[in-house]
């Protein structure tokens, strides 16, 4: 563009070059960024203990299920040798800071003199609350052979 004197005027005015500032984020920029991270970190935080509290759980009841699947397993091998499993017995175990007790009853079933009714429980604390896992199963002793 040209001028009135004839002279070539710029398009925009001459602005003085900025001297001193480095490229990067200025402090309020951080700052919102370390806010924002901040609210995530806050809002994340209730999930991850949620789901310790459910691993714990779950490990405690699969020990139970572990321990209890077992004790039936045996009763099932004693069984299949014709001796027969105890009306009552019970115990503790510990496992993973937990102290678990059991328990397992064993009679006779309706529909047989050779079949046996056997229960067993397993109970262990969480918190203020005791949870509890329990199967059933019914045996078939088989008479040993005649010698």
């Amino acid at each position: 563009m040209t001028s009135r004197t004839g002279r070539c005027s710029p398009a925009r005015p001459h602005r003085p070059a900025r001297r001193g500032r480095a490229a990067g984020l200025t402090f309020i920029e951080l700052l919102v960024a370390v806010v924002v991270l901040a609210a995530v970190g806050v809002s994340v935080m209730p999930a991850l203990g949620a789901a310790s509290r459910a691993l714990s759980v779950a490990d405690a009841r699969t020990t139970a299920q572990l321990f209890a699947a077992s004790k039936l397993a045996d009763a099932e091998l004693a069984a299949q040798q014709g001796r027969e499993p105890d009306e009552s017995s019970s115990g503790t175990f510990a496992e993973g800071g937990l102290r678990y007790r059991w328990a397992m009853q064993a009679g006779l079933h309706p529909a047989g003199p050779q079949l046996r009714q056997v229960r067993l429980s397993v109970t262990w604390p969480r918190g203020p609350h005791t949870d509890a896992y329990a199967l059933a199963t019914i045996l078939r002793v088989t008479p040993p052979p005649a010698p």
